[in-house]
């Protein structure tokens, strides 16, 4: 039976010690094997300390990335809504011209409405046949 399996009530006797002191002899760590380990942790420790340092950069190189991107779409909606602008002010503009163009053929059919009644107003006191001119 192992040491640490067994009851802790139950006494100690011989055979456990024995059990512990082998165990223990196995398991524990000699000053020759902690010196490579804590070489091994300085390492880890400055490893950790660069990537930290590269975290830190590619975290800044997104934050500009990014802020450079905003910047880029604030100006690309900025230039859309001129354009929308500009294009909105030529609808306008040729609104207004063809609501004057129609206003001028209105004009235009009846001036050549009463040009015609004088006309053929005209043509019958001369004596002319106004539907043979």
């Amino acid at each position: 039976m192992n040491v640490y399996n067994k009851n802790p009530n139950d006494p100690i006797i011989v055979q456990d010690r024995i059990e512990l002191v082998d165990f223990i002899g196995k398991n524990l760590v000699t000053k020759d094997e902690i010196t490579p380990l804590k070489e091994d942790v300085s390492t880890i420790k400055a490893d950790m300390k660069s990537l930290k340092t590269d975290v830190f950069n590619i975290k800044e190189e997104v934050r500009v990335i990014v802020e450079n991107s905003e910047q880029r779409i604030m100006q690309m909606t900025s230039d859309i809504f001129q354009a929308k602008d500009e294009i909105l002010g030529e609808v306008r503009a040729m609104r207004q011209e063809q609501k004057m163009h129609a206003g001028l053929h209105g004009i235009i059919t009846d001036e050549s409405e009463h040009l015609k009644k004088r006309v053929t107003k005209i043509e019958t006191h001369v004596g002319i046949d106004p539907a043979r001119a």
